[in-house]
């Protein structure tokens, strides 16, 4: 497996075995590229009829859908999110997710579960905790990830068809 450069990245854009919806030159790093926030949101519903909510780990959990230009998260709050560029991978091609540098230092963590299957197109969700002991504001279109794209040393016969393939927003 190989990690492309920037170079490489551009390359695989030109060929179409990297689909970035809307794309932005200006976010090509050196070897990443970074997506930016959108305006869904998945809030969890903290507390019910009974009381505050439990999370069993093999059900579905209740989310608020939230759609908005920004959001607070607060102190060790954890909400779902989505990014504004809808990514599409071929099959010759993974990617991982992970926080930007800047944003970790304000106490966001972004993206706990971040690997990209081949194949896989939509909005990628994001995992956003604050770690922080105050609010973090986010604004819709502001950097929040950066992608690293892997090249397979051979195309995956298995492309992500599941659950998450085609989102257009946050799910869980």
């Amino acid at each position: 497996m190989t990690i492309l450069s920037n170079v490489d990245i551009n390359e695989f854009i030109k060929k179409g075995k990297i689909k970035i919806k809307p794309y932005d030159l200006n976010n090509i790093q050196g070897a990443t590229i970074d997506f930016r926030i959108g305006d869904k949101f998945l809030v969890p519903e903290y507390y019910n009829a009974l009381g505050k909510s439990i999370i069993e780990l093999n059900k579905d959990f209740p989310y608020i859908k939230k759609n908005q230009k920004e959001i607070t998260i607060l102190p060790h709050h954890f909400i779902l999110g989505a990014t504004l560029e809808k990514l599409t991978l071929s099959n010759e091609l993974c990617a991982r997710v992970d926080g930007k540098s800047k944003i970790g230092r304000k106490g966001l963590i972004v993206q706990t579960a971040g690997h990209i299957a081949p194949g896989l197109s939509g909005k990628i969700t994001l995992e956003l905790y604050n770690a922080n002991q105050i609010p973090i504001k986010i604004k819709y279109g502001q950097k929040i990830c950066q992608i690293e794209f892997h090249e397979l040393k051979t195309a995956s016969t298995k492309p992500y068809l599941g659950r998450y393939f085609g989102q257009k927003g946050p799910k869980v």
